[in-house]
């Protein structure tokens, strides 16, 4: 499941105090500033091919968010499946 893998890639690229992250886990408890928000895009951009929009980026709060956010804007429309299978 796409959430799965996201919360892995958080977990694997920032490294948090806070053990416990989940998808409604708030991205200021991992991500400390906004070039470490700017790197996480960077990873999710590739590894899912992102349209990016600024502003719609600035309504991620949470985890939860992230996952609704590449599942939205993926250039790949066959994501459902392809992002379902990792």
């Amino acid at each position: 499941m796409i959430e799965q893998e996201i919360l892995k890639i958080i977990k694997d690229s920032f490294p948090s105090k806070n053990t416990e992250i989940n998808l409604d886990t708030p991205l200021e408890e991992i991500i400390y500033d906004s070039m470490d928000f700017i790197e996480l895009i960077a990873i999710l951009s590739s590894k899912y091919k992102l349209d990016t929009d600024p502003k719609k980026l600035n309504k991620i709060k949470n985890i939860k968010d992230i996952s609704d956010y590449i599942i939205d804007n993926s250039k790949t429309k066959n994501s459902d499946q392809r992002l379902n299978s990792f």
